[in-house]
Order: structure tokens, then sequence, then C-alpha cells
């Protein structure tokens, strides 16, 4: 759950997150989860004809949880985060996917070629290449490698540009 907490209005699951690690962790909170449906159901006199249909409801809730917590992500701003690599194709579509597994719908990823409106756009720009001005200031360095260190530095630089954008 703390990984939920840790993002704020940017949550986009609910009881839902399939990242082995977190998955694992949320199973101890389901047990709670379930248990303060239980007591409204009693509450309220709620009846399912079977155990199945009480099943369908509680995925249906769950579910409906899911989408409301994920609204917010559609109507604040995300940060625009541009990749400028002259590398092989492979190592680009690499680097979206890892990106787009940590950070999911949180970030608009866009890949530039040229410098260009993108890249001038961007809130932050991947590369390993020299910029001047205000373009190397939205840099992040980048090695050919992704390690955790990385992607967390990456991180804190999001929050930073994210509180921005929706203050």
């Amino acid at each position: 759950m703390n990984h939920l907490y840790k993002y704020g209005p940017e949550v986009t699951y609910f009881l839902l997150d399939f990242v082995a690690l977190n998955y694992k962790t949320q199973q101890e909170y389901y047990f709670y989860f379930y248990e303060e449906l239980n007591e409204i159901i009693a509450k309220h006199n709620f009846l399912f004809e079977s155990e199945k249909q009480k099943q369908l409801f509680y995925k249906e809730l769950v579910l409906l949880l899911n989408v409301e917590l994920s609204l917010p992500k559609y109507v604040l701003k995300r940060p625009r985060v541009t990749i400028y690599l002259f590398a092989s194709h492979s190592t680009i579509q690499s680097t979206i996917k890892i990106i787009k597994s940590y950070f999911g719908d949180r970030i608009e990823l866009r890949v530039a070629d040229c410098i260009n409106d993108k890249l001038h756009e961007s809130d932050l720009i991947i590369s390993n290449y020299f910029f001047l001005g205000n373009l190397e200031a939205k840099k992040v360095h980048f090695q050919e490698t992704i390690d955790l260190k990385w992607l967390y530095l990456l991180d804190s630089k999001l929050k930073k540009i994210y509180k921005k954008l929706n203050s």
C-alpha cells in the first residue's frame, strides 16, 4: 500500500497492482478490505443468491474503484518526457518499454530524432548528448543502462515537475 500512497493523485491502481512485489504486499490488505465490505453488506442487509454472485459484486466494485482513482491522471497535467537518442532502434524501444512499465500513464512519453518543438516543449529530455541553454537544464543523462538508481532520479525530477504543473 505504501507504493500506492507514494504517488498521491497519480495512483492508478486500487488493490489491483500486479507488479510482483506490490501485489504480494497488497494481498495482506485484501483480508481487511473484504472484512470492511462484509460489514457494509451485513449492515445494509444486502442479499446474494450465491457466493459466486457475491464475488462478482466484489470484483465489479474493485474495478469501479480502480476507474474512480484513475480519473485524476486524465484530468491533471502530465509531465512531457522526450527521449532523444541517436542509438540503435532496439535501445530506444527497450528504453521506452522500461520507462512505461515503471511510470505507466503518469508521464507523456515521446521520441525525437532532431532538435525540434518536441524537445523545446518537453519538461524533461532523456539523452546522452550535450545541449545548449535551457535544453541542457531539462536533460536527464542517459548512458544506455537503466538501473533503479537512475529510475529513482528520474522519478524525483518528475515529482517536482508534476507538482509545478498541477499547483
